[in-house]
């Protein structure tokens, strides 16, 4: 079996604000090594709600970005969200405030974001962007975008009949906890599907088009995503159409270009337990194989030598492992602070 490395991080990342660190070391060579020749790499985490943790992956973003030229960071958290950001042209910090999660929605994953954003106005691609089906009550941007430019107006009242069954479940006072009824759910099909084919009569570029469609896509998901009570059914599904979401994002828009993905270790983990791949990880590493390599990024206890690499200090280990080709322990783990957690959610 393969070797992997494993690392434990031992103090802060980037003790001297505002100073990264610095990657033409032995150590970061050796991690450049093991990444390879891979076109997708994700970035996992133990729990959300760790700055220590965000700041440790936003290092590796930057390490990702500048020593092996990925193009993209997709995080999980709205696809559908992300893409109205962007069409609407959004500035960074309303852009990641208006699809983030916010236990991502910090200084250290903004300051690590800021390359892709500038890098976006010379490619003219979403260079930041979600890939989840899940919404919440930020949910109504679509049809806010669609109005506004006018793009929906014979199914403008379908429109307004979707955004209020689902304000009754993902709407920022929500009053019902169960699944969406089947009538509900069929109305709501129906309604995205005209919608669907009024977007594709308009005269819209190829990008715009593109992207809106697959928006729709995703909202009849999260439909769906609704009908289910059990939460491993919700789980197992939206993990499947997660996969899906980067697979069609590689295949439609970064065919050549290599893609970072930051979400949960549940979601990037490789080991498949059974034939049919179930979690989001096991779907990627099927379809693309050793292109993907998985991180993980935990809490640890020291042990091993201590290395240094720039403000970094770690220390490193050769063991086997079937979930991740890599493994970060953090010695502590410090959570984000409550003010940072606001969104407009709240």
């Amino acid at each position: 079996m393969k070797q992997i490395l494993f690392f434990i991080l031992t103090i802060c990342i980037l003790k001297a604000k505002g100073q990264a660190p610095s990657f033409d070391t032995p150590q970061w060579q050796e991690i450049k090594k093991e990444i390879g020749n891979s076109s997708i790499v994700g970035l996992g985490e133990i729990g959300h709600g760790f700055e220590s943790i965000n700041q440790t992956k936003s290092v590796f973003v930057d390490f990702l970005h500048t020593e092996l030229n990925f193009q993209a960071v997709m995080f999980e958290s709205s696809f559908t969200e992300s893409v109205i950001g962007f069409l609407s042209n959004d500035f960074l910090e309303n852009r990641l405030k208006n699809f983030l999660y916010p236990f991502w929605n910090t200084t250290s994953v903004k300051t690590a974001l800021k390359g892709f954003f500038n890098d976006e106005k010379h490619t003219a691609l979403p260079l930041i962007i979600g890939f989840d089906i899940q919404e919440d009550c930020r949910f109504q941007r679509l049809s806010e975008y669609l109005n506004t430019k006018k793009l929906i107006t014979t199914n403008k009242e379908k429109l307004n009949e979707c955004d209020s069954i689902l304000s009754f479940y993902i709407g920022k006072n929500f009053s019902r906890k169960g699944a969406i009824t089947n009538p509900e759910y069929l109305i709501l099909l129906r309604n995205y599907e005209l919608i669907a084919g009024e977007l594709k009569a308009q005269n819209l570029d190829t990008l715009k088009q593109k992207l809106l469609q697959r928006s729709i896509d995703n909202r009849k998901w999260l439909c769906k995503y609704l009908t289910f009570l059990s939460v491993t059914q919700k789980m197992y599904y939206r993990d499947s159409l997660m996969a899906d979401n980067i697979k069609w994002l590689k295949n439609n828009m970064y065919a050549k270009n290599k893609l970072i993905i930051w979400a949960a270790n549940t979601h990037i983990s490789k080991v498949t337990k059974s034939k049919q791949p179930k979690w989001m990880g096991e779907w990627l590493s099927y379809v693309y194989l050793e292109k993907y390599f998985s991180i993980s990024f935990q809490k640890g206890q020291s042990i091993g030598n201590d290395i240094s690499a720039g403000n970094t200090s770690f220390k490193y280990f050769n063991k086997p492992n079937q979930k991740f080709d890599l493994i970060i322990y953090l010695e502590k783990l410090q959570k984000i602070q409550s003010q940072e957690w606001l969104t407009p959610c709240n």
